[in-house]
């Protein structure tokens, strides 16, 4: 069983969803746009979770939460928008370097830098990478898979980053693997064989503007 839980504060849409699995709970809870923290806590019995779920969905409406429908929206289910190691440990090309299953998310990491789209947090901690970024010492890849683990998660990004990134990055219902593969990898083996260079990293940009523009323009 689910319990779904909203706040509207601020202009801004907290969400909270806990759901009894076996002997355990699930909760899912964050802010739209913004980020997403997932938990999982385990108890001894089925009724114990059951419990557990209630004292936390009374804590929340003490907090002015109210139940709400529960439709799942990118913006309440997604965290992590790549993984590096689902490409590189999956279906990927024997001849080619781990590295390689860095690019096309770390090209469009640094696309987010140079538009000035990733979180506060990101730009207070890896402020030296971003700048390097900018003066083209280090690539959105480099970058990624250093300073991200090779994750890009919700709580990398602006609000206005996440907002675009759902819609355009997510890798199952948006645009961008298309564009990137039209642009960048349509006379190559696969994606994954871009190379890592300045001169491909300005012509997804150039995509990257324009669905950018157009996303704004609807908006």
């Amino acid at each position: 069983m689910s319990i779904y839980l909203t706040k509207n504060e601020n202009g801004q849409t907290h969400h909270f969803r806990a759901t009894v699995r076996g002997n355990g709970v699930e909760v899912v809870h964050g802010v739209f746009y913004q980020w997403l923290h997932k938990h999982w806590h385990a108890f001894e019995t089925h009724q114990a979770a059951h419990e557990q779920q209630e004292q936390m969905v009374a804590a929340k409406m003490s907090e002015g939460y109210i139940r709400s429908t529960w439709e799942p929206l990118p913006e309440n289910t997604i965290d992590i928008y790549d993984n590096a190691k689902w490409h590189y440990e999956g279906d990927f090309p024997d001849d080619l370097k781990e590295y390689q299953g860095y690019v096309h998310t770390g090209m469009f990491v640094g696309w987010l830098m140079e538009h000035d789209l990733m979180s506060e947090q990101f730009k207070k901690e890896f402020a030296e990478e971003i700048a390097g970024f900018k003066k083209q010492q280090y690539t959105g890849t480099q970058i990624y898979q250093t300073c991200c683990g090779g994750v890009l998660m919700l709580d990398d990004l602006s609000e206005l980053g996440n907002r675009f990134a759902l819609a355009y990055f997510n890798l199952e219902t948006g645009e961008y693997l298309g564009d990137y593969e039209a642009m960048l990898g349509i006379l190559r083996p696969t994606v994954y064989h871009v190379a890592d260079t300045w001169d491909n990293y300005e012509l997804i940009k150039q995509v990257i503007d324009k669905r950018f523009s157009e996303w704004q323009g609807q908006q």
